[in-house]
């Protein structure tokens, strides 16, 4: 069993969700970048999971 199976979602790469599709992995990495690109509200984060039950 892999340590990822009791997830309740599964993990993906940054690039494959279309918000940060273009992001480089250096600003990626950057703790500059993160604060800068948080998310800040329900639509953005809609954007990176789905929300329904």
């Amino acid at each position: 069993m892999s340590s990822t199976d009791n997830f309740l979602y599964q993990p993906r790469d940054y690039r494959e969700i279309r918000i940060w599709n273009d992001i480089t992995p250096e600003q990626w990495n950057s703790g500059e970048w993160q604060l800068k690109n948080a998310i800040r509200s329900v639509d953005q984060l809609k954007e990176v999971i789905d929300l329904t039950p």
